[in-house]
């Protein structure tokens, strides 16, 4: 129940006035400085939190959200490895100095959680971003009781992430950390990597500052802060009553479930940040800012025009402890603001007032921002981290190793990154000492042993991230048969027997090998239309070969003909395969129409060619709408191995001739 009228002081109620007035003076006289408390521990504590919980929630959110899922391949230490760089050693107001340190990957985040706030002056006046443009703009007008200090008129965001103005330049943005991360990448030296790979972090700490504040309701409205003790009306009650353990109390509850899902499908970082900006902005009063209907209408006390969102009219009032309450759709009911009077509550317990953010309000608050905060700032890390794959293969009779180091651009990193560095290959899950290096993405080195059945992983590592490759088995009876290199096939086709075997397909020998438990598939690469072939050509050559059984399990063919139907040309695309096992290797067999050899390693060492059977195709019912028949491949029987195709008796013939070599010794 409302009461506004002055009661008369008892003993008790006197003394809590002295107190009150002593706390008055001291206020007063307080030297105007800037609270450096948040920088120094809050700032630290939140960048710390975003690395702890990214490497926490990193298994599930790669199974459930497929923007993580780029990370199936990495994992994520950060913590072992030195990185020598330039760190704040002395803060300042207008100057600070740096020195050489070294430090750990979450170091220098934490690091630039830190560094972000120096020197501390020009820092205060570019850490706000308004996305409302309350004042028509996104930076900072209300420069509050600081001195009038030059207003850089830049916001934060774009301090940020650009940070290029008429006085100079932020050295650590976020484009800054992702040129330095492409070099780091890029360069074969381990000591020139680990300096840049420690500029990058540090960087990417400074980002996630930014974050941070993107949190923090004063910064993300026309609130400056920073003079005298909050009473007074200088710093922001919510920056000078936070404390740092709370981040690791609230940092693993889940964030607001709209603003996470904005977060995980964002490409870009900035996304985040700007969209964490206005969630803050949109849901949250600052101390100056406060407007509405509680006892009476108020206005923004720092005297610029009031914000559309929140309102206190839109608050749930309780009278038991004069709190403004709002539910968000986290579950969680966050107290807003209280107006008990600061004054004349010492006096009255029931005497409302001027709404202000008290310590219940800022905790209160911080159990619904630092979970937010935290989720923005994982998807932060995810985006400054470039993606790459891995992938090797290992010769069985020379241990020469091959492989790629391929980078996977996205909206961050838009230009290839081509890997150099060292490579560490496991084999049967033990570190080998052998040199494997990747220069510009291609892997190369020579292993001094490898055995049948051995099971090898290619690995890079920067800053204690590592992406490793899919793991290869070794198997000497596959690779002798279908290693790069290894087989060369050569596929012809003839149309009509008159015509003889026109058009030879030049021999192909370039593989893409998948291999799984038990065989191993080579299909032919890089394969063009050959030059006066038309219309006849080989689109595909495939072959599933089973080295424990020494059978060929698939075998196909995809060939383009140009056939005659009277009418006019018209291409048709046939495929001749077998996908049933063949009964023994070097033996004709017969599947789906198809009579096809299998040569075994015997015969392919011999180098001998071999001249395959020919096929002929018949024509089956009635030509379709397009004029085009539908053909069966049939074995041609009338014919020979070396004979020539004869015609069907309709006036269709064709064949396709296969040959095999091997260069296998």
């Amino acid at each position: 129940m409302e009461n506004h009228e002055f009661l008369k002081l008892g003993g008790r109620d006197m003394k809590r006035f002295r107190n009150l007035f002593i706390l008055m003076v001291l206020l007063v006289m307080m030297p105007a400085t800037i609270n450096a408390f948040y920088n120094v521990y809050v700032h630290p504590s939140f960048n710390s939190a975003i690395v702890y919980e990214f490497k926490s929630r990193l298994p599930l959110y790669i199974k459930s959200h497929p923007t993580f899922q780029k990370f199936e391949k990495y994992s994520f230490n950060l913590d072992v490895t030195s990185l020598p760089g330039p760190a704040v050693t002395a803060p300042g107001n207008w100057y600070i100095t740096e020195a050489e340190k070294s430090k750990t990957a979450v170091d220098w985040i934490i690091h630039g959680g830190y560094s972000a706030d120096e020197p501390e002056i020009p820092a205060s006046l570019r850490h706000f971003y308004d996305p409302e443009m309350n004042e028509q703009v996104l930076y900072l007008t209300n420069t509050g009781i600081n001195p009038p200090f030059k207003n850089p008129c830049i916001d934060a965001v774009y301090w940020a992430f650009t940070g290029i103005e008429t006085d100079g330049a932020n050295p650590w943005t976020w484009k800054k950390g992702k040129e330095y991360m492409e070099l780091a990448l890029e360069e074969a030296d381990a000591t020139k990597k680990n300096a840049y790979l420690a500029k990058a972090f540090r960087c990417l700490g400074e980002v996630l500052h930014n974050t941070a504040d993107m949190g923090l309701p004063a910064h993300v409205r026309n609130d400056a802060h920073g003079g005298f003790g909050y009473l007074a009306g200088g710093e922001d009650p919510f920056e000078s009553l936070f404390r740092a353990a709370w981040v690791q109390e609230f940092g693993s509850a889940l964030c607001d479930p709209g603003l996470a899902s904005s977060f995980r499908s964002a490409t870009k970082a900035q996304d985040i940040n700007v969209n964490l900006a206005k969630f803050t902005n949109k849901n949250f009063f600052s101390h100056e800012t406060i407007s509405g209907v509680g006892v009476k209408a108020f206005s923004s006390a720092n005297g610029f025009k009031n914000y559309k969102s929140p309102k206190l009219e839109d608050f749930r009032y309780d009278e038991t402890d004069f709190g403004y309450y709002r539910k968000f759709p986290s579950g969680r009911e966050v107290k807003m603001c209280v107006d008990q009077s600061l004054f004349l509550g010492y006096i009255s317990s029931n005497f409302r007032s001027t709404p202000r953010i008290d310590f219940s309000c800022v905790y209160s608050q911080a159990s619904e921002l630092v979970p937010d905060i935290v989720e923005a700032g994982i998807n932060v890390v995810r985006n400054f981290i470039p993606e790459f794959e891995v992938s090797v293969s290992v010769n069985a009779k020379t241990g020469e190793v091959s492989g790629q180091v391929s980078h996977v651009t996205d909206a961050e990193y838009t230009s290839t990154i081509s890997y150099s560095g060292v490579v560490d290959i496991w084999v049967n899950g033990k570190l080998v000492k052998d040199k494997i290096v990747a220069k510009d993405g291609k892997i190369s080195g020579t292993l001094s042993k490898i055995g049948n059945g051995d099971k090898v992983i290619a690995k890079i590592s920067f800053a204690d991230i590592t992406i490793s490759s899919p793991e290869v088995k070794i198997d000497t009876k596959s690779l002798n048969l279908l290693n790069m290199g290894d087989l060369t096939v050569r596929a012809e086709i003839v149309w009509n027997a008159a015509s003889r075997w026109k058009g030879v397909r030049d021999q192909f020998s370039d593989w893409k090998l998948n291999s799984s438990n038990s065989t191993i598939t080579a299909t032919t690469l890089d394969l063009n239309k050959p030059k006066n072939f038309s219309p006849h050509y080989v689109e595909e050559f495939s072959v599933t070969f089973n080295p424990s059984t020494q059978k060929v399990e698939q075998f196909s063919i995809k060939a383009t003909i140009q056939v005659s139907d009277g009418t006019g040309n018209s291409k048709c695309v046939y495929t001749i395969s077998m996908d049933k096992p063949a009964p023994t290797a070097a033996k004709w067999f017969s599947a789906g129409g198809c009579d096809l050899m299998v040569l075994n390693l015997e015969q392919m060492k011999k180098n001998i060619n071999y001249s395959e059977e020919r096929f002929i195709y018949k024509p089956v019912g009635d030509p379709a709408p397009d004029g085009t028949y539908a053909y069966d491949w049939v074995l041609d029987t009338t014919v020979g191995v070396n004979g020539l195709i004869e015609s069907d008796g309709m006036g269709h013939s064709t064949g396709i001739r296969f040959s095999t070599a091997t260069t296998v010794p």
